[in-house]
């Protein structure tokens, strides 16, 4: 029937309408074969220990709340220059190998300070 309403010349609208309710007709039976139960798994051999031996897991520690209420630090102001300069001279530390020990916010706090 669906393959007559799809061939046969019709004048207006009913061929959209026929079209659309053989869509809905096909989704609904794809949908209905979609709700089918999902397959169970397989029972567990009975060699198996009913439950898993071993200590039980520990609860993991909740987050720190990283320092209560205070801002981060932030870096001195400088000008986009001196900021510049700064990121140059660390590069170069880097890889002349002198920047052991040192960590970028350190390092940034005694450049931009002109220290």
């Amino acid at each position: 029937m669906l393959a007559s309403m799809m061939t046969r010349p019709t004048s207006g609208h009913a061929a959209p309408a026929a079209l659309a309710c053989a869509l809905l007709l096909c989704l609904a039976t794809t949908c209905a074969a979609q709700r089918a139960a999902a397959p169970t798994p397989p029972p567990r051999p009975a060699s198996l220990p009913a439950e898993p031996q071993g200590a039980p897991a520990e609860p993991v520690p909740a987050p720190s709340a990283p320092l209560a209420g205070q801002p981060p630090p932030q870096l001195p102001k400088a000008s986009r220059a001196r900021m510049r300069e700064c990121g140059r001279k660390w590069e170069e530390m880097k890889r002349a190998g002198k920047d052991a020990g040192l960590v970028w916010r350190g390092f940034a706090m005694d450049c931009l300070a002109g220290k």
